[in-house]
């Protein structure tokens, strides 16, 4: 009887979840600084990333919205850097800049992910929701040398040849918790994202030890996002009217 009881309850309680909604900003525009860990072929490369990104949000209602977002992506240290390296000493261990003088050569990952998406929200109370969210991606890895010396075979075009360029499409999906801030001044989301992305190898010159494969590779990644964004526009119609006691919310026009 207990059980059936629970079961009637949440028959109750369905039908009066999917009438919450609330006034949402058609627009947001969001700044997103997030923190990836590399999974799949490039790890070999790379171990994790931070990306400083900008994403913008267009709500369709107050439960759909469609979303675009470009980071560019920065990595502290490359794998595996002595194979490169190596081939830029001369036989005294040194790498030589252009005066002639030894030069210092850091290896730093680079590269930029850009998404479009749909996201569907799912309303609690007083402004918090969470999401979940789906979108194609486009991803773009490489070695980023950098030197003090004016290394010759580190310039252009010379580097293209050491640099394992790759880009692909695949694609990243995330949950998200958003707040609407009912004043309008603190509105903030926090996303756990993860995406699958098969690249190719741009470059058509390699030189230097462990030449990366021609075949495509799969590049995945994992991370977390925290992100402040601001409320343009209009707002999008509410299924269920607000207290008259709840107070208004202000959006930037």
């Amino acid at each position: 009887m207990r059980n059936l009881s629970a079961v009637w309850v949440l028959c109750l309680l369905l039908p009066a979840a999917k009438l919450l909604g609330q006034e949402v900003p058609r627009v947001q525009v969001h700044l997103a600084p997030s923190v990836e860990t590399a999974l799949g072929a490039w790890r070999a490369d790379y171990a994790n990333f931070a990306l400083a990104k900008v994403r913008v949000d267009v709500s369709l209602l107050d439960r759909s919205y469609l979303f675009t977002e470009y980071g560019a992506r920065f990595g502290g240290g490359v794998r595996n850097t002595s194979q490169i390296l190596d081939f830029l000493l001369n036989d005294d261990g040194f790498i030589i800049g252009n005066g002639g003088s030894p030069a210092m050569v850091r290896l730093e990952g680079r590269g930029s992910n850009f998404a479009l998406g749909y996201g569907n929200r799912f309303w609690m109370n007083k402004g918090h929701s969470f999401a979940w969210e789906l979108a194609a991606a486009m991803l773009s890895h490489k070695i980023w040398f950098n030197n003090s010396g004016g290394v010759p075979m580190l310039s252009k075009p010379f580097v293209y040849g050491l640099d394992r360029l790759r880009r692909g499409i695949g694609l990243q999906s995330g949950l998200r918790y958003s707040y609407f801030d009912p004043y309008g001044a603190i509105n903030f989301s926090l996303a756990l994202r993860g995406g699958l992305v098969q690249t190719h190898y741009v470059r058509g010159v390699y030189y230097g030890g462990n030449p990366p494969s021609a075949k495509a590779q799969w590049d995945g990644f994992i991370g977390l996002e925290a992100s402040w964004y601001l409320p343009l526009g209009g707002k999008t119609s509410s299924s269920a009217k607000s207290p008259s006691d709840q107070p208004k919310v202000r959006y930037y026009q």
